[in-house]
């Protein structure tokens, strides 16, 4: 087929397979696999991002020697033992940098509440030293999204679920003046407008489930367990049993 480098399409190149006297239009007879899956790495990760697997072997290749800011062109093909090469892949481009790493960050809503009762709440911030503005936004894909200066809190007011009632998500991501970006990070919070009528931060729901009323607040320790109710609420523990403290204060 022209311009399909491997017309069979079972990872041997099709020039390949005829020097060899093979059948470039059967895909039983190639003798290897193509390659599917490639790219550039541009994060610092801790996991590596493809999992081991019986008889595979993950192989990451550094180019040295090159021009920072210059744009180099790629593609890869792979050369069996016995000769036998893969068809090309696609091309792909990456640019080194002076300073090729992205900064590093968090993001929490309301000091990592897990209810809200109001969608005007304070986003709490962190990131790496060279960061030097952020994006924030409830669509991930950031679509029309401005950079801001960096901060350690802001407010922010969530959009409310159609429904009046609903998980909202806030997603950030930084950037540095080389202008790496951040991988994206996310926290979320239940929003529900009709669900704590006196504005403790606790949901009526619960309340009245733990203590038939809603006369606690949210600062309040019903058990004497050093933990406030809210703390229990972040964490899903019983607020009237000093033997269930949260995990974390």
């Amino acid at each position: 087929m022209p311009f399909n480098a491997d017309t069979d399409r079972g990872g041997e190149a099709d020039g390949s397979e005829v020097a060899a006297g093979r059948d470039p239009l059967y895909d039983k007879d190639d003798l290897l696999p193509a390659i599917v899956d490639y790219g550039v790495v541009t994060q610092l990760i801790d996991i590596p991002v493809h999992e081991p697997k019986p008889e595979t072997n993950v192989l990451h290749y550094y180019d040295k020697g090159l021009v920072n800011d210059a744009v180099y062109l790629y593609y890869l093909v792979a050369e069996g033992e016995s000769g036998a090469r893969t068809a090309p892949t696609e091309t792909f481009e990456a640019t080194p940098k002076a300073d090729p790493l992205p900064p590093a960050g968090w993001v929490q809503i309301n000091q990592g509440d897990v209810f809200t009762g109001s969608p005007k709440v304070e986003l709490q911030l962190g990131t790496s030293g060279d960061a030097v503005e952020m994006l924030i936004s409830q669509d991930p894909t950031f679509d029309r999204v401005a950079p801001q200066p960096i901060a350690s809190s802001i407010p922010y007011t969530l959009t409310q679920p159609a429904s009046g009632a609903g998980v909202a998500t806030v997603y950030v991501k930084f950037r540095d003046a080389a202008q790496n970006e951040s991988i994206v990070y996310h926290d979320s919070i239940h929003l529900d407008v009709n669900d704590d009528v006196d504005s403790d931060g606790l949901p009526d729901s619960w309340e009245r489930s733990h203590f038939g009323n809603l006369t606690r607040s949210g600062s309040e320790d019903e058990d004497g367990d050093s933990f406030s109710n809210k703390d229990e609420l972040r964490n899903g523990t019983d607020p009237k049993d000093p033997a269930s403290p949260p995990t974390k204060p």
